[in-house]
């Protein structure tokens, strides 16, 4: 893992509403995924903080098969105030089984905003079943089924959700 993260002067609310992948072809074999986050504020750490700590917001998330996102027209991330600052991280997970040496990546992502406020504030919601999961080797088939019950989502949300994506993330299954 490695994490890397920008922090820019923001002068007004602004809303992203998009975000365009730049994946290195010369080492896009080894870029396993990305996560882009809202951070709290900068983390003082030249290598971006801790990369397992994944507090912030989560705005984007990228594997190999994602193309350009833009959200819907009628909303965005809020981020930014008048005289503030931004800080943003991407986590970029690589896969070297191999140990090759001497790779260099130069993958990143163009973040798109628009100073003109959409009508709804975005948000994402991760759900998962990571350490239920246990799937058996040389199985040809295997079913799990992970429940997100009602109380548990509400327990999260303070009000009614538009869906607008979703994404899976199961390494090479």
């Amino acid at each position: 893992y490695a994490c890397f993260e920008v922090t820019v002067p923001v002068d007004a609310l602004k809303h992203v509403v998009g975000f365009r992948p730049e994946i290195d072809p010369n080492s896009a074999a080894y870029v396993h995924h990305f996560v882009l986050t809202q951070s709290p504020g900068p983390s003082g750490d030249p290598q971006g903080s801790e990369c397992y700590d994944l507090n912030g917001d989560l705005m984007w998330a990228w594997a190999p098969g994602v193309v350009d996102y833009d959200l819907p027209p009628e909303a965005g991330y809020l981020v930014g105030d008048a005289a503030s600052e931004v800080t943003l991280r991407v986590q970029i997970h690589y896969n070297n089984p191999l140990g090759t040496a001497g790779v260099v990546d130069s993958s990143g992502v163009r973040v798109v905003y628009s100073a003109e406020l959409r009508a709804n504030n975005a948000g994402s919601v991760v759900f998962a079943d990571v350490l239920g999961i246990t799937i058996p080797p040389g199985e040809p088939a295997y079913k799990h089924v992970a429940d997100c019950l009602p109380h548990q989502s509400e327990a999260m949300l303070n009000g009614p959700i538009t869906v607008i994506g979703s994404m899976l993330h199961a390494h090479e299954l």
